[in-house]
């Protein structure tokens, strides 16, 4: 006489469980957000790695990558000339290139760690490509006349369509 057990069936409805489309996406997704790798070019430096992006930090501004996104809508560039560079506010300046509905964009904050009145920074994106550094595009922001530790400014490029780079690379340099 063969015992029957309960187990076996609670086994057979766990694999015969329906998956969500909306679970695999998900993982898809996920499993496709590029790696990023910003480097920041100022002066003096310290390296430092995160969750294994790797930041070279200047003593007069910190980086924290708010990573890609998707864009829902269409927006005119801010802060995209060396003319009218945008300045580091205490709530949060917005600078980015133009934006296209539909393409993705790579963003970063920045905030002032050193106070330097009225310095400018040129900020500049490139995307890996061949195996080469490809320039996507430059923002331009400065501390103000009395800027505070911690003002700070949230920088986007519109990357394109698709994600056709996996690593990206940031350059922060000092102009006048």
């Amino acid at each position: 006489m063969k015992k029957k057990t309960s187990v076996r069936k609670t086994d057979k409805a766990i694999i015969n469980r329906t998956i969500p489309l909306w679970f695999v996406a998900l993982l898809v997704l996920i499993s496709s957000v590029p790696g990023v790798y910003a480097v920041l070019t100022v002066q003096n430096t310290t390296k430092t790695s995160m969750f294994g992006e790797i930041y070279t930090v200047t003593e007069a501004l910190t980086v924290v990558t708010q990573g890609v996104d998707l864009i829902a809508g269409t927006k005119t560039a801010v802060g995209d000339s060396s003319a009218s560079p945008v300045t580091l506010t205490a709530g949060g300046a917005t600078v980015r290139t133009g934006i296209t509905k539909g393409n993705y964009a790579y963003a970063v904050r920045v905030s002032i760690a050193t106070v330097s009145a009225n310095t400018k920074y040129n900020v500049t994106l490139y995307r890996e490509q061949n195996e080469a550094w490809v320039y996507v595009d430059s923002l331009y922001v400065q501390q103000s006349a009395s800027p505070s530790i911690g003002d700070k400014a949230t920088l986007t490029w519109d990357t394109g369509a698709s994600l056709s780079s996996s690593t990206f690379k940031v350059d922060i340099e000092q102009y006048t």
